[in-house]
């Protein structure tokens, strides 16, 4: 299996000199998002220094580009992708698949010398995903397949199917510090990975060989290839894109905190969508331990509530206001904000009732600054009537 080639169309002389010295000193990005409230997830490509919007007018010159969703290594789709206003872009539906991307960006003179320059890109889901062990090697002829060990990252550079050694690479972390490294014997390369956000990476091969495209002869050609890798660490471990156990009851309008490494919920709507009774509250507490996520536990119970928050501070919870439905399934609603606070320490595993709100409230938000609990917002809904 191999990805075709979508070239640009031979430079011509008109070209300006400095969109061509642009051209060389840019890379190609892929870059995946979810926008807010979006259905699908897109695909961005940035012609620039790093995975960021730069100068569009460099985007026009890189003529028809597709890219590549890798969802098993026997299933591989192509999406066409159309200029924006800062990127190329394309809906993609499969945000569990690697993308890439191969293209030929033509040849240019500098000097006595005329060159070939190659792009590819790679990007994924988080690091640690299984998507990342689908092997790219005979689809990207330059690849890059990152991994973890410990608290590194690794990435090992493959040229035409094999490890390469003596490799140029430059790796920029998410506080933007860069390092200019070269792969070992065994293709690799490593930096410290413990922060959250993303990675990059880029490499480059030059070979030698002469040859023609599209009637132009050239005497070497360059090849570079970019990797941006999402990372999400929880004290330098990480979690994101494994599958983590599912929350034993699917429920919205919940309240969550962390203490160390144990997640808790509290509470929340087990119904359909706005419709609300007594039995679809939940009134237990659940812990997952995120550093050996074996399993959710149910520790502790207490009010059936949802619209709560909850925080953590100084080793305990906080259990803060919420509403209770006291109507039966099917009948009218009757929604009741509550003014409960209570506390919730791990060590005994008891709830202690601490002084009530000023006022009952839901759907509101809570914070600690210092040694201060603060609640904002919110709606008090007196039965049927009197919502405030």
């Amino acid at each position: 299996m191999k990805i075709f080639n979508y070239g640009r169309a031979l430079l011509v002389a008109t070209l300006a000199l400095t969109l061509i010295s642009s051209a060389e000193a840019h890379f190609l990005w892929l870059k995946i998002s979810t926008p807010e409230n979006a259905k699908n997830a897109s695909a961005h490509v940035y012609f620039a220094e790093s995975p960021e919007p730069d100068d569009p007018a460099l985007l026009k010159q890189l003529g028809e580009v597709t890219v590549h969703a890798v969802h098993t290594e026997e299933n591989v789709t192509q999406t066409k992708l159309k200029l924006g206003e800062d990127s190329l872009t394309a809906n993609v539906s499969d945000e569990d698949a690697l993308y890439l991307l191969e293209h030929t960006y033509g040849t240019f003179t500098r000097g006595e010398s005329t060159m070939l320059l190659n792009y590819r890109c790679k990007t994924g889901p988080s690091q640690g995903h299984d998507a990342w062990k689908r092997d790219t090697k005979e689809l990207l002829d330059l690849d890059l397949v990152p991994m973890r060990k410990e608290d590194k990252i690794q990435v090992q550079v493959f040229w035409k199917g094999k490890p390469a050694s003596g490799i140029q690479v430059v790796a920029v972390n998410p506080s933007y510090e860069d390092q200019e490294l070269e792969t070992d014997q065994h293709g690799m390369v490593s930096i410290t990975g413990t922060e959250h956000g993303l990675y990059t990476f880029r490499a480059r091969v030059v070979d030698e060989t002469a040859g023609k495209y599209q009637e132009n002869d050239y005497e070497s050609a360059r090849y570079y290839t970019t990797l941006t890798l999402p990372v999400a660490n929880n004290s330098g471990k990480t979690i994101a894109g494994k599958l983590l156990p599912a929350i034993p009851q699917p429920v919205s309008s919940l309240g969550a905190a962390v203490i160390s490494n144990d997640l808790y919920t509290y509470g929340g709507a087990k119904g359909a969508a706005h419709s609300y009774d007594n039995e679809s509250q939940g009134n237990q507490l659940w812990k997952l331990n995120l550093s050996k996520p074996g399993g959710w536990e149910s520790i502790a119970e207490g009010p059936r509530l949802q619209g709560l928050a909850m925080v953590a501070h100084d080793g305990k919870l906080y259990r803060v206001g919420g509403f209770t439905a006291k109507n039966n399934v099917g009948d009218d609603h009757e929604l009741w904000p509550q003014s409960d606070f209570a506390s919730f320490d791990p060590k005994t595993g008891q709830w202690t009732d601490l002084p009530a709100l000023p006022e009952p409230r839901s759907s509101h938000d809570a914070a600690i600054i210092g040694d201060i609990l603060y609640v904002v917002g919110g709606w008090s809904m007196q039965g049927p009537d009197n919502t405030t």
